[in-house]
């Protein structure tokens, strides 16, 4: 995603995906089209911690856009098991980050 190679993207998303963020999606080709917005307006991602356990993983990244929104820390949380195939929650802090925050 960093890359912004939706091609690379769609390699590693689960055919029904349901994605619960600031706009809801199922399926894949959905939450591609999401993606590539989302891809197309920022102009960074920095992975900032990955946390995993058993069939989840929590990554903590910072999603970097133009001014006036500009850095937004994000969190994920995957799942891996087969009661929630393919499953993407988000979590973001709405409050853009300044240079001189600490965190």
């Amino acid at each position: 995603m960093a890359r912004k190679d939706r091609v690379e993207v769609a390699k590693y998303v689960h055919p029904d995906v349901h994605f619960l963020g600031p706009v809801e999606c199922h399926g894949k080709d959905a939450f591609l089209g999401a993606t590539q917005r989302r891809m197309a307006l920022s102009t960074g991602l920095e992975i900032r911690a990955v946390v995993g356990e058993k069939e989840r993983a929590r990554v903590a990244c910072d999603l970097i856009f133009p001014a006036p929104a500009g850095t937004v820390r994000t969190a994920a949380l995957l799942f891996f098991d087969a009661v929630h195939p393919g499953r993407l929650a988000i979590s973001r802090n709405t409050r853009p980050t300044g240079d001189d925050e600490q965190g």
